[in-house]
């Protein structure tokens, strides 16, 4: 009982032991409806927006969100999607970065831009405006800090957080964005064993062979006067055995 209950103290601190590991990443995609939705979508028979901007290969001009504007002057709107929870990622949060895949449907008559959209504690907050041209370009936008807290992000905010795309049109020509994806850059947390938890860990294990039998201690007396009434104990463990040592 006495080796179960060091085995387990030796544990019980496992928690409180902290020990960084190597940088990593998690990609989070739309999976549902945000609190902004006024693009619009095509084609026009997908059910939601974000169902048009989720996919982890882009599929170009097959699926996309859009705004075009009939005036000659430029107006802008957006939508923001709920995103995947995270799963993978743990630790400390050293970023989170949202992309966007955008261009225009032709050649300009007037002012076409893309910027990102991230909502947080309830909260929107746009990035660089990004003139489009005809291809589809990656834009991002990354924020090491929550832009609302300006401390480190926490993987609550991660989860609750929206993502989004803002497009700005006119004459006729649409912008669109194919894709919206956000990635969490991480330093993962693993548990260590400290030197504390080690030793009870090693005491557990000695009483343990001891317990068994498997451990026996032998005593051997001094060889020369000089070394007083001190003895040397010699440990050994099934027949191997063990460096001495010493005591009174």
């Amino acid at each position: 009982m006495l080796t179960l209950a060091l085995l387990l103290i030796g544990f019980a601190f496992l928690p409180f032991a902290k020990v960084y590991a190597n940088p990593g990443t998690e990609t989070l995609r739309p999976m549902g409806v945000g609190t902004t939705t006024q693009l619009s979508k095509y084609p026009s028979s997908q059910s939601y927006n974000w169902e048009c901007v989720d996919e982890e290969t882009a599929d170009e001009d097959v699926t996309y969100v859009y705004r075009v504007e009939s005036g000659f002057y430029t107006s802008s709107k957006y939508d923001t999607y709920a995103i995947q929870d995270h799963s993978l990622g743990s630790g400390t949060i050293n970023s989170v970065t949202i992309y966007i895949r955008c261009r225009m449907s032709d050649t300009p008559w007037g002012t076409h831009w893309a910027k990102t959209v991230i909502r947080t504690h309830d909260n929107n907050y746009y990035g660089n405006q990004n003139n489009l041209g005809t291809s589809y370009v990656n834009y991002y936008t990354q924020y090491s800090t929550n832009p609302y807290t300006t401390s480190a992000w926490t993987w609550s905010e991660v989860d609750a957080m929206e993502a989004g795309v803002q497009l700005a049109g006119d004459v006729g020509i649409q912008s669109r964005c194919t894709q919206v994806w956000v990635v969490v850059d991480y330093t993962p947390q693993v548990p260590e064993f400290p030197y504390g938890e080690l030793a009870v860990l090693a005491i557990g294990f000695a009483i343990l062979l001891a317990n068994t039998g498997a451990l026996r201690w032998s005593r051997i007396q001094p060889r020369t006067r000089s070394l007083g009434r001190q003895a040397f104990w010699k440990a050994s463990i099934k027949g191997s055995n063990l460096p001495s040592g010493h005591a009174l």
